[in-house]
């Protein structure tokens, strides 16, 4: 888990592709092939094109289940998924509501999400999370809800805490806020006294997608953008204010 104190752009931002696993694949977890991907953002899907299934609901008193191409899958042809504690051991995400014992969720990290006891036989099309290995075994991490696509259990509407980019505008009294983040249509700037602001808004790839002028509490449509993340720089009568990191949704 690491504590980030100080980020420093050091070259061009670029969007890796997710790489895609079978969970039922046994060999692949019991060679070393699954090392080549520890720490990496992975996606385990049914390579015939169908759905992958929680195959064993509760494995252990550490929070884990298990997936599979087959609800009815043996351990050896299943994965591990762990969401909803952390602790000095563990240290899986409170924003996922699918977690193998409810009960955990005010024991080893408050969940920030209403839990969901897992199933067997809840189905997804996919479930996105970090390949990590741990007590000799590989787990998957899901981040957030937003990792668990084609649900068969709905889920709740993500409520993320709001990022708001904070700038100090030199000479001004107070700060400069977009919000809100994620955002879908569109985002207001709040320049609190300050009179206008230059916006430039960013892919990943670093190409140019939009300026603006806004003016205090003016919005900006953005509806027409890609869902994805997207960079906004912001500056006042020619003095860059800073970078402002938004999600479109």
């Amino acid at each position: 888990m690491l504590n980030v104190s100080n980020v420093e752009k050091t070259g061009e931002v670029k969007t890796l592709p997710v790489i895609t696993l079978d969970p039922s694949d046994s060999a692949y977890y019991f060679s070393k092939q699954a090392e080549e991907h520890e720490g990496m953002l992975v996606s385990m899907v049914n390579p015939a094109g169908g759905k992958i299934y929680i195959s064993n609901p509760r494995l252990n008193a550490f929070g884990e289940y298990q997936i599979s191409t087959d609800q009815n899958a043996t351990y050896g042809r299943s994965r591990r998924v762990q969401a909803g504690i952390q602790n000095n051991n563990n240290s899986s995400s409170l924003w996922v509501s699918i977690v193998a014992d409810t009960s955990l969720k005010d024991q080893n990290g408050t969940m920030n999400v209403t839990p969901i006891e897992a199933k067997q036989g809840m189905s997804f099309d996919t479930i996105v999370g970090i390949l990590y290995y741990g007590f000799g075994n590989y787990n998957l991490l899901p981040r957030n809800d937003d990792d668990f696509k084609g649900s068969s259990v709905p889920l709740p509407e993500t409520d993320y805490p709001e990022i708001v980019s904070v700038r100090t505008v030199k000479g001004a009294p107070h700060a400069v806020r977009f919000f809100p983040n994620p955002a879908t249509n569109e985002i207001t700037i709040d320049l609190n006294g300050v009179s206008s602001v230059d916006v430039a808004i960013f892919d990943l790839q670093g190409k140019q997608v939009m300026t603006s002028n806004l003016t205090d509490n003016g919005s900006l449509n953005i509806g027409s953008l890609t869902p994805g993340v997207y960079m906004i720089k912001s500056s006042n009568q020619g003095a860059e204010i800073g970078y402002f990191r938004m999600i479109k949704q």
